[in-house]
């Protein structure tokens, strides 16, 4: 019995990558996808395969249809992201921020790299009832970046032992440690309170929540890193 099924596969096209020669097969057309292409250079799923055009490298997708020519050149750099925030998914979440505290005590600049919330309510220990607290709003907030800081005042201390006392993570300094020196600067104090897990029906009220539960019991043994 005759076997009529074609092999596309017919020939090869030698490509550079990483200073190696690679000979990778191609259809009759001189065609490869991009999956079998990242395949056969072995380019790891935590790499973006490119091809060198000399003036630009283009990004070569899995479902690329590829067509090759003799000696082209190809890279792959580290995967990223480009920052940009959720906006409608950020307008959203502040404005239920403005219903819970008010729209008096809630406030952003244009930017929208901060929320800050004025009058937060502290548990009981502490030596006032409320702070100004600042979250910080990473770059791509709304596509799972978990928030990880905020500022909170000067000169707070919690009742331990019968004693005021600074708590840990929490840098009561205008020279210490800080991602932002300009809140240091402007009176702010940084508190470290990093979330390990943004779910995506998570919002920043659910951080304010994670700031409420360290300060309720500051000196609890807590994980870290």
């Amino acid at each position: 019995m005759q076997n009529n099924a074609r092999n596309d596969q017919t020939e090869t096209r030698t490509v550079q990558f990483g200073g190696q020669s690679f000979a990778v097969p191609v259809n009759a057309q001189g065609v490869v996808s991009g999956e079998a292409l990242r395949k056969h250079l072995g380019v790891p799923d935590s790499s973006v395969l490119v091809r060198d055009t000399g003036s630009s490298l283009r990004s070569v997708r899995p479902s690329d249809q590829v067509d090759i020519a003799e000696g082209e050149q190809f890279g792959a750099v580290n995967r990223f992201i480009t920052a940009a925030r959720e906006t409608r998914r950020l307008n959203a979440e502040l404005k239920l921020l403005t219903q819970v505290y008010g729209d008096d005590r809630v406030s952003w600049p244009l930017n929208q790299d901060w929320v800050m919330i004025r009058d937060f309510p502290l548990p009981a220990g502490w030596n006032v009832k409320t702070t100004d607290i600042v979250v910080i709003l990473p770059d791509n907030y709304g596509y799972g970046e978990p928030l990880k800081h905020c500022f909170v005042d000067p000169r707070l201390r919690y009742l331990h032992g019968g004693q005021w006392k600074k708590i840990d993570h929490y840098f009561d300094s205008e020279g210490g440690h800080t991602p932002n020196p300009e809140f240091n600067k402007n009176g702010w104090r940084y508190l470290c309170l990093h979330m390990t897990e943004w779910k995506k029906d998570s919002w920043i009220q659910n951080y304010l929540d994670a700031v409420t539960t360290y300060l309720s019991d500051p000196f609890a043994q807590w994980p870290t890193p």
